[in-house]
Order: structure tokens, then C-alpha cells, then sequence
């Protein structure tokens, strides 16, 4: 019976594992000493536009939505617990991910939506309240839309098939 039982929790242990990693295909943008930054590959996709000539929807090549994921490392946690003290708050956020919509021509992206995480994926904080902003040069910012804007050259036809769900 114990056999079974250990069988079982070995079993659903590793469908669970399996399906929460194959969710997303994180490809790695940028890193700092305080937190490393990610977009999900599958799910990368220009937006889609109205065609008022063919009476269709057509990719708007001038927009690419994203996931975006920043990791904040253990260290970076154990320092701010730490110094909590300090501000009497304790600063539990390990995961943040954010889908975001760059604008080519305008140097802009806009936030969606953006959840925040403890490392035991426990939710801390979600916003779904859109906010713009420029893109500034020189910044961490403008790293990342050169990055996705350079994938979504490169990958245009997996950016389509995103853009229709398929």
C-alpha cells in the first residue's frame, strides 16, 4: 500500500512539474546585479490590425506584445530582509511578469497587466491598469526594446503565427 501510494505522489509530483515548466520558452534579455530579465518566446506576437482593403485582420508589424519576466536573485532578498528594519517593510517579491506592447515608430511600450510573486509563486501584488512610457536612451529600457525588436526581425513568421493564436 505504501508503495502505491509513494508511486502516486511521485506521479502527480512530476505532472505538475511538467506542466508548469512547459508553459513558457523564457529566453533571457538582460541581467544586473539586482535582478535578471526574460520574454516568453512562445507566446511573442506582433498585434493585429484592421485592413479596411481586404476587410482583415493583418499583423501590425509596428507593434510586438510580450511577456516579460524579471527574477530578483536570493541575495538581492536576503539583503532587503535584512535592512527591512530600516523602512519596516518587508520585501518579499522574487518573480515579476508583465505583458507588455512595444510601439516601433513611437519608442514607446505600455504595460498591461503586471503580477508580482513571492518565491513560493504566491501572488503579492496584480495590477491590470495600463501605464506608457517612452522609451528612454541609454536605459535598461532601451536594451530591451532592441532585443525584442531584433527577435521579432528574425523570427517574423513565428511572430505571425502568434499574432492568429495558431
Amino acid at each position: 500500500m505504501k508503495k502505491h501510494i509513494s508511486t502516486l505522489f511521485v506521479f502527480i509530483g512530476f505532472w505538475l512539474l511538467t506542466s508548469t515548466t512547459y508553459a513558457a520558452n523564457w529566453e533571457k534579455i538582460d541581467s544586473t546585479r539586482k535582478a535578471d530579465w526574460f520574454f516568453d518566446t512562445d507566446s511573442i506576437r506582433y498585434e493585429l490590425k484592421h485592413d479596411d482593403l481586404t476587410n482583415q485582420d493583418v499583423p501590425d508589424t509596428t507593434k510586438i506584445t510580450y511577456w516579460e519576466k524579471a527574477v530578483i536573485p536570493d541575495k538581492v532578498l536576503e539583503d532587503a530582509k535584512k535592512n527591512a528594519y530600516k523602512t519596516h517593510k518587508i520585501l518579499a517579491t522574487k518573480y515579476r511578469l508583465r505583458i507588455i506592447t512595444l510601439s516601433l515608430p513611437h519608442r514607446t511600450f505600455t504595460v498591461h497587466e503586471s503580477i508580482q510573486y513571492t518565491p513560493y509563486w504566491i501572488i503579492l501584488f496584480h495590477d491590470t491598469k495600463e501605464s506608457s512610457e517612452r522609451i528612454v536612451p541609454g536605459t535598461r529600457g532601451e536594451k530591451i526594446y532592441n532585443v525584442i525588436r531584433e527577435y521579432a526581425r528574425t523570427h517574423y513568421d513565428q511572430l505571425v503565427k502568434n499574432a492568429y493564436g495558431n
